[in-house]
């Protein structure tokens, strides 16, 4: 985390920091991006940078904790909404929202994107924290279904909301960055709702109904 030093300085500064950051994240994949140029387009001294972070990998988890609070809003007006929606329908709209994130914030969503290629400690270290988020976070809409007479209410909700969690990372992995190549802010700019839509709902069936035969 930055350190009180950084917090300190005025806003414009830290938003022009932070700005440089993002820029050269979402340009680069982790390994070679550079505080230099980072410094550089910030118009700051390399020396100061050191008194806000203590390294690139401690700047590049606080940006990847900014970008999880900013996608928490896109959620927030549809968690408001969650009652008059069933989980299947909520889990929908879940899905949109990050899309329509992405589509918002192609930077950021291309940084999100640099986590998988990341060396194993520094990913596992994201990972393991986003990935207790998101259980945690199902585990609630699991029981909200249950409650609503929506989901089984014999089934092991830690269970299912860590296989959620998995789905959605390896899809975020093999799907998205490996199988669509979104490599670019271009690429995620240019990719289409509908185009998106169409896999959710295919998701969404597969977890909804199963592989079992009617």
């Amino acid at each position: 985390m930055p350190s009180d030093t950084f917090f300190n300085l005025p806003q414009d500064k830290q938003e022009r920091v932070l700005d440089a950051a993002i820029k050269e994240f979402s340009r680069f994949s982790y390994h070679k991006t550079s505080i230099n140029r980072i410094v550089e387009e910030a118009e700051i001294a390399k020396g100061s940078f050191y008194q806000y972070f203590t390294g690139k990998k401690d700047l590049f988890k606080y940006i990847i904790e900014l970008i999880t609070e900013k996608k928490m809003v896109y959620l927030s007006h549809i968690m408001s909404e969650k009652e008059s929606l069933d989980f299947f329908e909520l889990l929908r709209e879940i899905y949109l929202a990050g899309f329509r994130f992405g589509k918002d914030n192609p930077r950021l969503q291309l940084i999100a994107f640099r986590i998988i290629n990341l060396d194993n400690q520094l990913k596992k270290e994201i990972m393991n924290r986003s990935k207790d988020r998101s259980e945690q976070f199902f585990i609630q809409l699991l029981k909200d279904g249950v409650n609503k007479g929506e989901i089984d209410s014999e089934i092991d909700l830690e269970f299912t909301a860590y296989l959620i969690t998995k789905l959605n990372m390896s899809v975020l992995e093999d799907y998205f960055v490996k199988r669509l190549q979104l490599d670019s802010e271009e690429d995620i700019l240019n990719l289409e709702e509908n185009e998106m839509m169409v896999f959710v709902d295919k998701l969404l069936s597969l977890i909804k109904h199963g592989i079992k035969s009617d």
